[in-house]
């Protein structure tokens, strides 16, 4: 995650990709950018950029990872199928 995140952007944890949550507010405290996120099964929570950057995801990179990852898969499927039977 490179740039700033945006009210309603969706997030999620690196660790535990199925609790999703979304930005409800941007504040600066001592001149560092601290987001409020809040799911649908947790308390509103308030982090750093950094602790952001460090431990969350964005929906729109986890769909790129996604996309990535099922054609590596794929692909090593499809190389398995021309190795002999004991290097697979």
């Amino acid at each position: 995650m490179v740039n700033e995140l945006h009210i309603n952007q969706k997030i999620m944890r690196k660790g535990s990709l199925r609790e999703v949550y979304s930005i409800k507010e941007k504040k600066v405290v001592n001149n560092i950018l601290h987001y409020i996120i809040k799911s649908k099964h947790s308390n509103e929570l308030i982090l750093s950029e950094y602790a952001i950057k460090k431990d969350f995801i964005t929906e729109q990179d986890f769909q790129k990872h996604k996309k990535k990852r099922s054609f590596i898969k794929q692909f090593q499927e499809r190389i398995k199928n021309y190795l002999p039977s004991g290097h697979k």
